[in-house]
């Protein structure tokens, strides 16, 4: 016999599914979950693509890439850091926004830890592309404000923000 959910029944199971992306596992979303958490562990070494093709364009001579390099890795464990606590938070609050009965409280903990770690993560960011901009010749720097629609991510957060 084929149970029917009554609509009271569909409007809960919508919500809940709408507050945590989706109850059920889908493969195709924990597939694109570690390919971001590789992609983010990746970003901060020199061989990532955009890296690559920013040090051509501006012509980085390899003083410069080795200088570059070492400010990458004088931020890799903290950036590691602070983008694996976003992942936990984002997970705890997903898990407590679904929580019966719904605590309004551990939400806005969450919430806050979760918007300090993205605040600590944008000022070590911008740490970065700070120290690889003060590398840069005049006329490299020129060339990288005229190119930065081209180095920027897709959240807009760009090498060489202004």
């Amino acid at each position: 016999m084929k149970q029917e959910l009554s609509p009271a029944a569909m409007i809960v199971l919508a919500g809940a599914m709408a507050a945590d992306g989706g109850l059920f596992y889908r493969p195709a979303k924990a597939e694109a979950n570690r390919q971001e958490e590789r992609c983010c562990e990746e970003a901060l070494e020199f061989d990532q693509p955009q890296l690559r093709q920013l040090a051509r364009v501006l012509g980085l001579t390899a003083a410069q890439e080795r200088q570059i390099q070492a400010i990458l890795a004088a931020e890799v464990k903290t950036t590691r850091l602070l983008q694996r606590q976003l992942r936990q938070f984002h997970c705890q609050l997903r898990e407590t926004a679904i929580a019966v009965p719904f605590d309004e409280a551990a939400v806005r903990t969450l919430a806050g830890r979760q918007a300090t770690a993205l605040a600590e993560l944008a000022v070590c960011r911008a740490r970065i592309a700070n120290g690889i901009f003060s590398l840069l010749t005049t006329a490299q720097q020129a060339l990288a404000r005229q190119l930065r629609p081209f180095f920027t991510e897709p959240a807009g957060h760009g090498a060489f923000a202004s």
